[in-house]
C-alpha cells in the first residue's frame, strides 16, 4: 500500500512532466487502493484525532469509525504497525473531490446527491448506459430517489471508489452504477467534442466560489484586476477579498451579484476559453465603409473594449447613485 507522501510526490512528478489532469487522476486513485473509509472525511490523514473529530460530527458512525480503527478499539495501544500508518481517510463523495483537487478542479456539494445535482460541476452528464467510455468521469449509484455512492471511472473501464476502503470495480456487468458526468475542466472542450459530447466552453469551465484554488483563480484575480482596479493580490486563492471583487464585478455588470464565478460571470469577464485572454487583440478586420444609413464601424483591441465597457457601466453607477436612483 502507497503511503500518502508517495502519492503526492508522484502526483507533483507528473504535473511537473505536463501530464493531462485525466492521467493524474487516474493514476493517483489507483495508488489509493486500500486507504481507509470514515464518513465525512474528504483526504485528512488518517490519524486518531481525526477519527475521533469525525466520529464526534457523525454520532450515528462513530461506533463504525472506531471500530475500524485499531487504536480506537482498543486492538493496540497506538498507531506503530496499522497498515493505514501515513494514508489518508475518505469517504465515497470526499475521495472524488479530493481526486478532482489535485487538479484544482473544484466539486461542489456535501453528498454525492448535491455533487451530482449542482450543475456547474459538469460539463456533461447522462445515464450509465451512454457513458463514454474513453474518459475519466464521475460515476454514481442512485437508489429511492437520491445518490446512495459515486466514484471515478478510470481507464480499461475500471471504477474506483471508496466504501470501508478504497477498491475497485468494473464497469460491464455492474448494472448498481447508474449514472456518470465528466468535470468541468477536467478535459478540454474540443476533446469532449471529440468522445462524442456536445459540450460549449461555458458548460467546461469550472465554476469558482469562496475558498476555491489554483491556476483559474489566478486567471480570474488577473482579469479582475485589469478590467476592475480591484488591486488584487494574484495568489491563487479565492478569498473574501476576490469574492468582494467579483461581486462588485458582477453588479457592474448587472449579473446576479453572489460572488459565484460561473458561466455568464466568465462571459462577462471575457475569460472563457475561446475568448482571447488577458491583454491578448482581436485579429484585425477590415470594417466595411460608412454610409448614410449606416454609421462607421470602429475597430478597438478587445482588452480596450474590455476597459472601455468597464469604465462606462462604473460611470453610469456612480450617477445613479449621485442622483438618488440607486
Amino acid at each position: 500500500m502507497y503511503t500518502a507522501q508517495e502519492v503526492d510526490a508522484r502526483i507533483a512528478q507528473m504535473k511537473a512532466e505536463g501530464a493531462s489532469k485525466a492521467k493524474i487522476i487516474d493514476t493517483a486513485s489507483d495508488m489509493c487502493i486500500g486507504w481507509p473509509y470514515v464518513f465525512g472525511a474528504a483526504g485528512e490523514m488518517c490519524t486518531v484525532s481525526n477519527r475521533k473529530k469525525y466520529a464526534g460530527y457523525n454520532p450515528g458512525y462513530a461506533d463504525n469509525i472506531r471500530k475500524a480503527c485499531p487504536a480506537l478499539s482498543g486492538k493496540q495501544s497506538a498507531c506503530d504497525g496499522c497498515q493505514w500508518v501515513d494514508t489518508r481517510i475518505f469517504d465515497c463523495r470526499g475521495f472524488t473531490r479530493w481526486l478532482l483537487a489535485q487538479v484544482e478542479i473544484p466539486l461542489f456539494g456535501g453528498g454525492a446527491t448535491t455533487q451530482w445535482e449542482t450543475a456547474s460541476n459538469w460539463a456533461s452528464k447522462g445515464s450509465i448506459e451512454t457513458i463514454p467510455r474513453g474518459l475519466v468521469c464521475c460515476v454514481f449509484k442512485r437508489k429511492e430517489g437520491r445518490m446512495s455512492h459515486t466514484g471515478m471511472h478510470v481507464e480499461g473501464d475500471s471504477i474506483i471508489h471508496c466504501s470501508t476502503t478504497v477498491k475497485t470495480d468494473t464497469l460491464p456487468g455492474r448494472p448498481s452504477w447508474t449514472h456518470w458526468g465528466v468535470p468541468a475542466g477536467l478535459y478540454t472542450t474540443e476533446e469532449l467534442r471529440a468522445a462524442g459530447l456536445d459540450v460549449t466552453d461555458a458548460q467546461n469551465t469550472p465554476t469558482l466560489r469562496k475558498g476555491a484554488e489554483g491556476e483559474l483563480v489566478k486567471k480570474l484575480q488577473a482579469r479582475l484586476n485589469e478590467l476592475t482596479g480591484a488591486e488584487l493580490n494574484v495568489d491563487g486563492k479565492f478569498g473574501a477579498k476576490t469574492e468582494s471583487a467579483v461581486i462588485h464585478f458582477q453588479d457592474l455588470h448587472g449579473l446576479t451579484a453572489d460572488g459565484v464565478v460561473g458561466p455568464k460571470t466568465w462571459a462577462a469577464l471575457g475569460a472563457l476559453p475561446d475568448t482571447p485572454a488577458a491583454g491578448q487583440d482581436i485579429a484585425p478586420s477590415i470594417p466595411p465603409a460608412a454610409t448614410d444609413d449606416q454609421p462607421p464601424t470602429i475597430c478597438i483591441p478587445y482588452s480596450d473594449f474590455q476597459a472601455l465597457r468597464a469604465a462606462v457601466l462604473s460611470a453610469y453607477h456612480v450617477i445613479k447613485k449621485y442622483e438618488g436612483v440607486e
